[in-house]
């Protein structure tokens, strides 16, 4: 099974979409407020990237680009659905022949130095699917969430650098 990006075009990147999407993956902090004036505010300005399957269109995660500074970085948010991204699944393969080259086109398309991406602790998924793609482990923040209904977590903090330096 082959995957494919699919760039999502500006107007259909609505804060009622990013936030739906979070609560349906349980992403939403204890502040409401303060996450519907995060996707308010990013809803403007930030790339959104379906990753789907190129047999038959199923979507396999969402890629978020935020915090675009071109010259300098930008923020990484993988959504990943859960059924293409477990344990009996091959997705890193997957993710390190599609999805890395579009981190890569990104990074060489905005002249970046680098990409960072915060990980809560407790989404393994995510943090393989990145580290599949070429992100590395940089550090944890040490309860540096808390998303409603649960207890404070950690962060992983991963990156990925410009390969030319």
């Amino acid at each position: 099974m082959s995957w494919i990006t699919v760039p999502v075009s500006p107007e259909e990147v609505t804060s009622e979409r990013l936030f739906k999407m979070a609560r349906r993956h349980r992403l939403i902090p204890d502040n409401v407020v303060d996450a519907v004036d995060y996707y308010n505010g990013i809803s403007g300005s930030c790339a959104m990237i379906d990753i789907r399957t190129e047999d038959d269109d199923e979507l396999v995660g969402v890629i978020i680009v935020s915090e675009i500074v071109d010259g300098e970085s930008a923020m990484v948010d993988l959504i990943p659905q859960p059924q293409f991204f477990t344990a009996d699944q091959p997705f890193a393969d997957e993710m390190r022949e599609s999805i890395g080259p579009m981190f890569e086109k990104l990074i060489d398309g905005r002249n970046l130095r680098r990409l960072t991406a915060m990980v809560p602790k407790t989404r393994s998924r995510t943090f393989k699917a990145l580290r599949a793609s070429g992100f590395q482990k940089e550090g944890v923040m040490r309860k540096a969430i808390k998303f409603q209904g649960s207890k404070p977590e950690d962060v992983v903090i991963m990156g990925m650098m410009a390969s030319k330096e």
